[in-house]
């Protein structure tokens, strides 16, 4: 078993020229020789290590070598015993990770983008710290707890009240509770929106102004 650092990594075929496998162009510790060396894979898991990083290499025939136990330059990460962290790595750094604890909860660090694309389920309760930006249906069973702003750009029912056609009680002296009549379209801030009333005076006047 020797150990050799990668100079840079690709796609191609491998010894038997069968498979696309990852290959890595590797400069031998012991003498400096330069070598293509296939990435061994657990799997169902793939992963492409940075430059420089080192790896024990074995031999399989004369000209035919392989790689495994890849340091990737990253520093050992803090663990309680039982917790797994997965992570991607950039310039020496952690670039994002998921982090099983041993409390039974999970991190996610994510700077960038966080993408789904599937169906998402969520039985519980969802707490949103930031603004957030939906294209589409939601259908959730549970609280709901957002600090930060929300703009409704589809029609949307919160509390068994559709958002874009509900109505107002009108709090002024007079109208005897009368209902706002104006539906708002979309998008609407719903903390600061307001609607347009019909004005009745109660005493039967006939004037259509409230008092100012």
């Amino acid at each position: 078993m020797e150990i050799g650092t990668i100079l840079r990594s690709f796609i191609g075929k491998n010894r038997d020229a069968d498979d696309q496998v990852l290959l890595h162009q590797t400069q031998m510790i012991e003498d400096d020789d330069i070598q293509t060396v296939e990435q061994i894979h657990i799997p169902g898991f793939q992963y492409c290590p940075p430059e420089n990083s080192r790896g024990f290499v074995g031999r399989i025939t004369r000209a035919w070598r392989k790689m495994r136990g890849i340091f990737d330059l990253i520093g050992r990460i803090d663990l309680n015993p039982g917790e797994i962290i997965l992570y991607s790595s950039s310039g020496g750094s952690v670039a994002a990770s998921i982090r099983w604890n041993d409390d039974g909860s999970i991190d996610l660090v994510a700077p960038g983008d966080f993408n789904i694309t599937a169906n998402t389920n969520i039985v519980g309760d969802v707490d949103i710290v930031g603004d957030t930006t939906q294209t589409g249906d939601t259908t959730q069973t549970g609280d709901y707890s957002l600090t930060g702003s929300a703009t409704i750009s589809v029609e949307a029912t919160i509390g068994g009240v559709p958002y874009t056609t509900h109505l107002h009680l009108d709090s002024l002296s007079g109208t005897g509770g009368a209902p706002q009549t104006a539906s708002a379209t979309p998008p609407i801030p719903f903390a600061t929106h307001t609607h347009d009333y019909t004005w009745t005076d109660p005493a039967g006047s006939g004037t259509t102004d409230p008092p100012a």
